[in-house]
């Protein structure tokens, strides 16, 4: 899968206006993303501002979102980690 066209799909900031720190971290959380096939983050894309990453979009289960932030956390240069993903079908409550 061409994780920089999945997340173009959907990135709020265009690549021409991230900073190569920021391309560079956001490709090598996909990359990581890739090559752990233990869990689903085939409906993630990552968005990546002075450092701060923000996860958007779904996974099949909680270990799936406690993996893909685990994942962003332990690249380095990254500063901090924002979920906004959601675990599919769980609901939200009120």
């Amino acid at each position: 899968m061409d994780w920089e066209v999945e997340a173009a799909t959907y990135r709020h900031v265009s690549a021409t206006d991230a900073s190569p720190d920021d391309l560079r971290l956001r490709q090598e959380i996909y990359d990581r993303f890739a090559e752990d096939d233990s869990i689903d983050t085939g409906g993630l894309w990552v968005e990546v501002q002075d450092g701060g990453v923000t996860l958007r979009g779904s996974v099949e289960g909680p270990r799936d979102l406690q993996a893909a932030e685990a994942i962003a956390r332990a690249v380095e240069g990254v500063k901090d980690v924002s979920t906004l993903a959601q675990v599919r079908g769980a609901r939200r409550s009120t």
